[in-house]
């Protein structure tokens, strides 16, 4: 019971608040990297994993937009 306590009170709980992280572009590379990983393990068929690979990205560039300004959001762009 004491070891449950005190792990439940170290550091690893804690919460971050969007101000203690700040996505970059290198961390989207390291995605890719090991999503590419996986689908050449897992033998994935080959749309399927060009949707999730288009998922992924998609994803990523709406977190880095809000950040950096090389990224543009995707609500933005106009037809």
């Amino acid at each position: 019971m004491l070891l449950l306590v005190a792990s439940a009170s170290g550091p690893s709980c804690r919460r971050l608040v969007p101000a203690d992280y700040e996505p970059t572009a290198n961390r989207l590379g390291w995605v890719v990297d090991e999503m590419n990983e996986l689908m050449m393990h897992d033998v994935t068929y080959p749309p399927l994993a060009a949707r999730f690979f288009a998922y992924a990205l998609l994803a990523g560039n709406e977190v880095l937009a809000p950040s950096d300004s090389a990224c543009s959001a995707l609500a933005s762009l106009k037809a």
